[in-house]
């Protein structure tokens, strides 16, 4: 079945859904099916393709790298946190909330890396978010903006998160 320029079919060939990016196609959303956009006759896994799809039910949905990731749920969280803090200042709180969620994403894009370089780049730019967020937190209360306990709330989540970064460092450095 057809929907535009997606295609619902099924492929058993496809053993990495990392080398692909599934969509959940609009139209198939009450069957709960995932569907990858594709151009017909383009190359997927060295195949040529024509119609392909990943049937997943969305209580099996596509496992990323990161997903598979500790430090990368507790960095959500992270960004929840920074987004519930009241940051009194509209600069720190801006400066904050984005470099929570680059600390996520950076994490998330080190974890879909495969050099180890590569895996180092990634995680030390995470944690250089992470302490950017942070004292963002602590500038803000020091402006007269969010609580002492705010504050605390943060560097113990941040310590955490931090504590897990090192560990990601140290490992995809050996």
């Amino acid at each position: 079945m057809a929907h535009g320029p997606w295609r619902l079919a099924t492929c058993p060939e496809i053993r990495s859904p990392t080398r692909f990016s599934p969509l959940l196609d609009p139209a198939a959303a009450t069957s709960n099916l995932f569907a990858i956009h594709l151009f017909p006759g383009k190359a997927l896994m060295d195949r040529e393709v024509h119609m392909v799809t990943v049937m997943a039910h969305s209580s099996e949905l596509v496992s990323l790298p990161h997903h598979r990731l500790d430090a990368f749920a507790v960095a959500v969280d992270f960004v929840r946190l920074i987004r519930n803090t009241p940051i009194a200042d509209a600069n720190m709180r801006k400066h904050a909330q984005g470099s929570a969620g680059a600390c996520a994403r950076n994490l998330a894009e080190g974890a879909g890396r495969r050099s180890r370089a590569d895996k180092m780049r990634a995680y030390s730019m995470a944690r250089g978010e992470l302490c950017e967020a942070i004292a963002a937190v602590e500038i803000d209360e020091a402006l007269g903006g969010c609580t002492a306990q705010h504050v605390m709330a943060v560097q113990r989540a941040g310590s955490r998160l931090d504590a897990m970064m090192r560990s990601l460092t140290h490992e995809a450095g050996t």
